[in-house]
């Protein structure tokens, strides 16, 4: 569904943030610099989508428990 769709990008964009952490550690002197400031753009729409999906089923879970 809609939930889970969520939670698999917002599960690759981690994934993809820690990949290119980590191979900045590794390869520090052949890589250019980290954008901190892109960084933590990214952690913050991140954010924003987690607060946005939990609304959504807070909200769905509202709806549900109304019609029951």
């Amino acid at each position: 569904g809609g939930f889970s769709s969520v939670v698999r990008s917002l599960r690759m964009q981690c994934i993809e943030i820690l990949t290119e952490i980590e191979a900045r550690l590794d390869f520090d002197d052949e890589m250019p610099t980290l954008d901190i400031g892109l960084l933590i753009s990214k952690i913050n729409a991140m954010s924003h989508e987690v607060e946005q999906a939990l609304d959504i089923a807070n909200h769905d879970k509202f709806l549900q428990s109304g019609l029951q």
